[in-house]
């Protein structure tokens, strides 16, 4: 934060009375956002689900090639969870 430019009388504000007459435009419109649901659900898939199945087909098969094959399909998942949340990083940054 910059502070340097906060100046004046110290304590609350007076609430101020007056109107902007702000008025809507319309009504509200979806923008049909699917960064999020696909992060949350991405994410939920490969570290709940995808990478604990492929180390159980580790035991399990007693081949790598079945464990390689998930586990490769994890880390597609991971990476598509990651640019998700990189996409959406710029709409949730709360500091200035």
């Amino acid at each position: 934060m910059n502070l340097t430019k906060a100046t004046g009388k110290a304590g609350i504000p007076i609430p101020s009375t007056s109107s902007t007459s702000a008025k809507a435009d319309g009504a509200p419109v979806m923008d049909r956002n699917w960064s999020r649901p696909i992060h949350a659900a991405a994410a939920i898939l490969c570290f709940a689900i995808t990478m604990p199945f492929g180390a159980i087909c580790r035991r399990a098969f007693k081949t790598i090639k079945i464990h390689a094959a998930v586990q490769i399909i994890a880390v597609i998942g991971v990476i598509v969870t990651l640019g998700t949340g990189i996409r959406m990083s710029p709409w949730y940054n709360k500091v200035s």
